[in-house]
């Protein structure tokens, strides 16, 4: 209850995996709803996504690719998948 008191500026999170038609997931239903909750409480969302986590679908769906403000993936990131992302309005940053 009192998480819905705080605004928070920039939220940085992970997931379990990335998926074009799913959307973002997590492998636990408890960490998918602290995620949702915070999404909802965030002016900027920032998703660390590594290259392992493109294509894989976790248990619980808890974000779309339209909910992010940027996508901060690694270099092994496959060019096509970056392309993918853009193609879908998703502003991309290697690290």
């Amino acid at each position: 209850k009192l998480l819905a008191e705080y605004h928070v500026d920039k939220l940085f999170f992970s997931c379990k995996g990335v998926d074009f038609e799913r959307g973002i997931s997590e492998s636990n239903e408890m960490q998918g709803a602290l995620k949702q909750k915070l999404l909802g409480m965030s002016s900027d969302r920032y998703l660390l996504a590594d290259h392992s986590k493109f294509g894989v679908r976790g248990l619980t769906r808890f974000a779309e690719l339209s909910d992010l403000t940027e996508l901060i993936a690694d270099k092994k990131t496959p060019e096509s998948i970056i392309q993918q992302l853009e193609a879908r309005g998703v502003k991309v940053v290697l690290a």
